[in-house]
C-alpha cells in the first residue's frame, strides 16, 4: 500500500456481486504490470499511483494523485469526473459493464489528503440507457458539434406561445442552448420560475438523448431571458442530477 494513499475511511464504497473469479483473475497480470510501472500520468490533472484488484470484494480501485491544488480545479470537475467515471466503466469493455466489479478512483491531494471517491457500480450502469453505448469525449465531442449544426440554421424558432429559441453553442462537452420568453419579468418574480427549473430538469433527464450527452461526460444547459433580454433562470444538468437512488 503507497504510504499516505488509502482509501478514506468514511466512504466505503458498496461491494459488487463478485466477478466471475477467472475473468477477474485473468486481470491479475495487468495489473502487476501495471503498477511496477507506476506513476503514470493519467490525464492533464492526475496521475495514477496504483491499482488495487480484489476479486474477493469485486472491486478495482486506482489511486491517484492530483497534479495541481484543488482549489485550482473548475466548480464542476468533481462531477465531470463522475460522469466520466461512470461512462468508463459501463462502457461495454469497461470493468464494471464487462465483468461486474465496483470501480473506485480514489483522488488525493498533491499532500496525499484524500479529495474525493469517485464509484461506479454495476447498478449505475444499469440505469445507463439499457443496451445504449456511451460515447467516447471524441465521439461526444462531435455529436453536440451535430446537434448544434441541425439546430443553428433554423434559429430563432418559435417553440410554444411564450417561447423562442434564439442562440445554441456547442463547447468542450458542453450544449447550451438560449431562449427567450416573449414578456418582461421583473426582478422580484424571477424566483418564481425556481419550480418551473426542476420540472425542466426532470423532463431533460427523461430524453435520451440528454442522457446519452450527460453519461457520456457532458453536460447541458437552458437558459432563459425575458423579452427585455434580461436573465431569468438557468438550468444546468450533469449525469449525477440524472441518477436516482436505487
Amino acid at each position: 500500500m503507497v504510504a499516505g494513499m488509502a482509501l478514506p475511511a468514511a466512504a466505503q464504497a458498496p461491494l459488487a456481486a463478485p466477478a466471475p473469479d477467472l475473468q477477474c483473475r485473468a486481470m491479475e497480470p495487468y495489473v502487476a504490470e501495471a503498477n511496477r510501472t507506476m506513476p503514470q500520468a493519467a490525464d492533464d490533472v492526475t496521475e495514477n499511483v496504483e491499482i488495487r484488484l480484489d476479486c474477493a470484494a469485486g472491486t478495482i480501485t486506482y489511486i491517484k494523485r492530483l497534479l495541481v491544488a484543488p482549489a485550482d480545479l473548475p466548480a464542476n470537475w468533481e462531477r465531470l469526473r463522475q460522469a466520466q467515471h461512470t461512462a468508463t466503466y459501463c462502457s461495454p469493455d469497461g470493468a464494471t459493464a464487462r465483468y461486474g466489479l465496483v470501480a473506485m478512483d480514489a483522488l488525493h491531494a498533491p499532500d496525499g489528503a484524500i479529495v474525493t471517491l469517485l464509484t461506479t457500480t454495476p447498478a449505475d450502469c444499469a440505469r445507463v440507457e439499457g443496451g445504449q453505448a456511451l460515447l467516447t469525449l471524441a465521439e461526444l465531442d462531435a455529436y453536440l458539434e451535430e446537434r448544434a449544426q441541425a439546430i443553428r440554421p433554423t434559429l430563432p424558432v418559435r417553440i410554444d406561445d411564450v417561447t423562442t429559441m434564439v442562440s445554441i453553442f456547442h463547447g468542450a462537452a458542453a450544449l447550451i442552448y438560449f431562449y427567450q420568453l416573449g414578456f418582461a419579468v421583473p426582478e422580484a418574480q424571477r424566483a418564481a420560475f425556481a419550480e418551473t427549473a426542476t420540472d425542466l430538469r426532470n423532463q431533460l433527464c427523461a430524453d435520451s438523448g440528454v442522457r446519452l450527452v450527460l453519461f457520456s461526460g457532458g453536460t447541458v444547459t437552458y437558459r432563459y431571458s425575458d423579452s427585455a433580454g434580461a436573465p431569468v433562470f438557468s438550468v444546468a444538468i450533469a449525469a449525477a442530477d440524472c441518477v436516482t437512488a436505487p
